[in-house]
């Protein structure tokens, strides 16, 4: 966490008024050391999607999709599956 320095004061200009030609609101203000402000990569141990369940993937581009999209897409070597369409294929190795 990037510690806060004393609370400092600062004053804005608001819309004139009528009866003044200037008119300026008070604001606290908090200056933040920028220091400590990371640099470089950044290494969480786990991020939340907000609305995301258990059966969901996240996508590098920030997309879901459902567990199942990847788990029904692949070829089963152990039992017997009967694949539609035309499939193309250099080499199947098994692999345990």
């Amino acid at each position: 966490m990037i510690p806060s320095e004393k609370p400092d004061i600062i004053y804005l200009l608001k819309e004139p008024a009528e009866d003044v030609i200037f008119n300026y609101k008070k604001f606290n203000v908090r200056i933040v050391n920028m220091q400590n402000a990371a640099v470089g990569d950044v290494t969480a141990t786990k991020f939340i999607k907000t609305g995301g369940t258990v059966n969901d993937m996240l996508l590098a581009n920030g997309d879901t999709k459902a567990i199942s999209y990847i788990v029904g897409n692949y070829v089963d070597l152990a039992t017997n599956q009967t694949i539609y369409g035309i499939k193309t294929a250099d080499s199947i190795k098994k692999t345990n």
